[in-house]
């Protein structure tokens, strides 16, 4: 797992403009509101390049060298490549459509796009991709530390080496033990950013997997002990061809990182990097596929394994063989076992979405949380014993759910999007029906008029600026606009207080309060805001308590909080809401 486009400067001259010029339209195309996000955001380049690249970067890349000696040194790398470009390409078609209508999140632009049910098939595919991914991160757990014997020849695991062939380090009681010790704690946190540290130290345990195998290839062509590789594949018959086909899910789950990229492009300040950052981090994860398979290939040419850590069990013929063996095998399912819970976390939030989609968030509920987390690592753990190979779970997910996520749907997104660009007039009464910003005082007969009375079912978007109504105008909206997805208020208040009503805006993502300065008070009713994700309170000087009931916001993910009162924040720490909004994954203060 951003609103906006444009910079900070630019939204206050916009919004300094609508004051002063009365020709100014009612709904501009690039309107002041969402500049919630200029201060909600601030990611550098780099970092927003390193976590995608992290994200890119995973098991798939112990089967690519599998894959080039399937489709040959040339072919191989070329399939890389040109994979690399499509994803490249299915990623902008999700961010220009993403940045159209200020949609935040991969389920949030299929459900925008696709409605409930589409929403539903995305969750479906996360879950079997990552239900696949885990599993094959248990495959190579096994592989490397018990052995395996896929090919009919026994590969000796870590265990096996070192201590000999015993009931206590067979694959499934290693496995067990892995699962109960070391994937049962890391599973159990409730807040993503608690895994942080661990995952630091998994890439850089990836690193060392690379460098290594790169350097022991290079040494070993210097010193001529490698064969010459298979340029292309042997075509021999109606199978090979067809045997060909199966590299292609394997590269296809190598690229998968398509339900991050909003997450990432959210913490951006400048919303035009996030196309060079996509760029980059393709390019600098490609140059590591690229230099694995091809020195990996080189190294172990024709005996190459599907999981190729298990190839790192015999005599690499340079000094310290055995050493540099563990090394990388160790140094890599470590990493695995690290990365496994950011993974898992994804793969429990969508499981629970699909099951129990009106319950209130799983991290508030301990027992649905204790169920739900051990069906899946019993479900994995069962699987990975009786899969033999990566490749058996790297084709099934491949071929289904990862290719919906990173070319299916971004496809149907985009030609949805297409034919309602093909008729101007059509697209502008979609505009019309989707945005709305409004200035100065309108009373609550407006919200009731013709205009919004038609229209205001589709209205998705309104932003209240300099609104100084004498009467609640929330009601009214709230009633007329039942399928509003974002609402902004700012510079001006009609109240002291705030209050949300129960059952108030059901359809509600993102809440953005700004410079009210008159705003003393913000409750919270029980059943309001039942679908709210972000919220966001800024520059609110008044505001001398912490909202009542904003602990009953059990959807709620991100909170961001600047600039405050003291009396806020004595409230804050004394009262320790922290813990009590611990089911809120991200919170800024």
């Amino acid at each position: 797992m951003g609103i906006g486009n444009g910079s900070s400067s630019d939204v206050s001259f916009a919004s300094h403009k609508a004051m002063q010029d009365e020709t100014t339209p009612l709904l501009p195309i690039k309107a002041e509101e969402d500049d919630a996000v200029h201060e909600f955001n601030g990611a550098s380049f780099s970092g927003a390049v390193f976590n995608l690249s992290t994200t890119i970067v995973g098991a798939g890349i112990m089967a690519l060298p599998a894959s080039i000696k399937m489709l040959g040194l040339i072919p191989g790398i070329l399939m890389i490549i040109i994979v690399a470009l499509l994803a490249e390409a299915s990623i902008d078609m999700l961010v220009r459509c993403s940045h159209q209508g200020k949609i935040t999140s991969y389920g949030w632009l299929m459900g925008d796009t696709f409605g409930q049910w589409g929403r539903i098939a995305l969750q479906v595919s996360v879950v079997i991709n990552n239900i696949g991914v885990l599993i094959v991160y248990m495959i190579i757990i096994g592989d490397v530390l018990s052995g395996t014997s896929t090919t009919g020849v026994h590969h000796n695991g870590i265990f096996e080496g070192w201590f000999g062939p015993h009931v206590w380090n067979s694959r499934p009681v290693v496995l067990l033990a892995t699962t109960l010790l070391v994937f049962a704690p890391l599973v159990s946190f409730k807040r993503l950013d608690s895994l942080r540290y661990t995952s630091a130290l998994s890439v850089a345990l990836a690193v060392i997997f690379v460098v290594i195998t790169a350097g022991v290839a290079i040494v070993r062509l210097i010193q001529g002990t490698v064969e010459i590789p298979k340029l292309f594949p042997e075509i021999d018959g109606i199978n090979s061809i067809w045997n060909l086909f199966t590299a292609v899910p394997v590269l296809v789950t190598a690229y998968i990182c398509h339900y991050n990229v909003h997450s990432i492009d959210n913490e951006l300040e400048d919303k035009t990097q996030i196309k060079p950052i996509v760029q980059t981090s393709l390019g600098l994860c490609s140059s590591v596929y690229i230099a694995t398979s091809f020195f990996a290939y080189l190294l172990f040419g024709e005996a190459t394994l599907a999981d190729v850590l298990a190839n790192f069990d015999s005599d690499l013929h340079i000094p310290f063989s055995s050493v540099f063996n563990d090394i990388v095998r160790v140094s890599y399912v470590v990493h695995i076992m690290l990365v496994f819970p950011i993974v898992f976390f994804a793969l429990r939030l969508n499981l629970d979405g699909l099951l129990f989609p009106t319950a209130r968030h799983i991290s508030r509920d301990n027992r649905r949380f204790t169920i739900i987390t051990i069906a899946l690592l019993a479900v994995i753990y069962i699987a990975a014993i009786f899969i033999p190979s990566i490749w058996d779970a790297f084709q099934f997910t491949g071929a289904t759910a990862a290719v919906l996520i990173g070319f299916i749907f971004p496809a149907m997104i985009i030609l949805r999007f297409a034919m309602k660009l093909a008729n101007p007039k059509q697209q502008q009464l979609r505009y019309f029906h989707a945005r709305d910003t409004t200035r100065g005082c309108w009373d609550n007969e407006t919200f009731r008029g013709p205009a919004f009375r038609d229209y205001g079912i589709s209205i998705k978007y309104l932003t209240l600026a300099f609104c100084k109504n004498d009467a609640d105008p929330l009601p009214s909206i709230s009633s007329s606009m039942p399928n509003l997805m974002f609402l902004s208020i700012s510079r001006g208040c009609w109240a002291d207080d705030i209050i949300l009503r129960a059952g108030w805006f059901p359809q509600l993502k993102t809440l953005y309060l700004k410079n009210l300065e008159q705003l003393k008070r913000l409750l919270i009713e029980e059943g309001a805001l039942a679908t709210l994700e972000v919220l966001l309170l800024l520059s609110l000087t008044s505001l001398k308590e912490v909202p009542k009931g904003l602990e009953l916001v059990s959807s709620l993910k991100k909170l961001n909080v600047s600039m405050q009162s003291p009396e806020f924040k004595v409230e804050w720490e004394r009262d320790n809401w922290r813990m009590k909004l611990r089911h809120v994954q991200e919170i800024r203060m």
